[in-house]
């Protein structure tokens, strides 16, 4: 892995993994111009990075749907207490 400092002290990461890497943009000034054209690897990593954010999203949803389901169960499952008098005949 390695990274170029591009604008404003972003980083574009990159796979070193020994194939060519083709880069395509209008300025290292304006970060999110930048494209991986050319990098099987480098663009799998880039489209991985970009949805990253989005998986962490979902699952930071499904993990409070599960709490608030959790909790909504706890709150009508205990049973009321109930007095009783047991009667020896």
């Amino acid at each position: 892995m390695g990274y170029l400092s591009v604008a404003d002290n972003k980083q574009l990461f990159l796979v070193l993994g020994g194939e060519s890497v083709k880069l395509k943009g209008k300025s290292f000034a304006i970060a999110e111009s930048i494209k991986i054209i050319e990098g099987y690897e480098n663009q799998v990593f880039e489209q991985y990075a970009t949805e990253h954010p989005l998986r962490e999203q979902a699952l930071s949803a499904w993990g409070y749907l599960v709490l608030a389901r959790k909790r909504q169960f706890l709150r009508y499952s205990r049973p009321e207490k109930q007095s009783c008098t047991l009667v020896h005949s």
